[in-house]
């Protein structure tokens, strides 16, 4: 799997929301699923791909599971923040990062390698299913 994609604007079509835990949490340590827990991040446009079998083998090296690739141009002072404590938000979907990747260290854009939270009705609201 290569990850020396070329940026065209036109691709770039889908809007999602990168959020991280506020930092409220519970008595066990864990961060309350609701909106009010998350803070936004970053808003762009992105290419939101689901990926096939070989290329889930080759995304292997890097973690064990994922079900989409999402690229985003680089976030000029923001890249540091994005993590795989994020979760992506698009439309009524939520994908958990997996992994971040900045491709040949040019920053001009990071690979985002996501896993789709099955059922995402049960899990943490996005913005737009409110």
């Amino acid at each position: 799997m290569t990850f020396t994609h070329k940026l065209f604007p036109g691709k770039m079509r889908h809007r999602i929301t990168l959020a991280v835990p506020s930092g409220a949490q519970d008595s066990t340590g864990a961060v309350p699923q609701t909106l009010s827990s998350w803070k936004t991040v970053l808003t762009c446009w992105s290419k939101i791909d689901a990926m096939n079998g070989k290329d889930q083998e080759a995304a292997s090296s890097y973690v064990s599971n994922v079900s989409h690739q999402i690229i985003i141009r680089y976030p000029r002072g923001l890249a540091a923040q994005i993590t795989n404590a994020c979760v992506v938000w698009f439309n009524k979907r939520t994908f958990q990062v997996q992994a971040v990747l900045n491709p040949d260290e040019t920053n001009k854009m990071l690979v985002i390698l996501c896993l789709e939270i099955n059922n995402s009705a049960q899990q943490v609201a996005t913005p737009r299913a409110q």
